[in-house]
């Protein structure tokens, strides 16, 4: 069984690719922070061993091309959640800058350096 978020989905749907990145991965609650990587522990606890997840890969790369349709061939080149592609949209980039989000959630973010 494969498990993943919902750009995970759209990037398996559009190139194949079990993938995403780490700002979508994070939502999953089996990131850790700090390495990037999913967490065996966070696995082990939500009883999810031997589930599938996707790939992180970074947030800006080329994740695969477009398999069929009037875009067939086309690069998927980035894949960013919302909160952080709000602080990117902002040109949040400057340690001690940090964007608010509003919506389902309350969300505050800044560059992590």
């Amino acid at each position: 069984m494969s498990f993943g978020t919902v750009d995970s989905w759209i990037l398996f749907n559009l190139t194949g690719e079990h993938v995403t990145d780490p700002t979508n991965a994070s939502r999953t609650l089996l990131l850790d922070i700090r390495s990037l990587k999913y967490s065996d522990k966070l696995i082990e606890f939500f009883g999810l061993q031997g589930v599938k997840l996707p790939e992180i890969r970074s947030s800006s790369e080329v994740y695969g091309k477009i398999r069929e349709g009037e875009l067939e061939g086309v690069k998927v080149a980035g894949c960013l959640g919302d909160q952080s592609a709000a602080l990117v949209g902002h040109r949040g980039f400057e340690k001690g800058t940090a964007k608010n989000t509003y919506g389902t959630g309350y969300f505050l973010f800044g560059p992590l350096y």
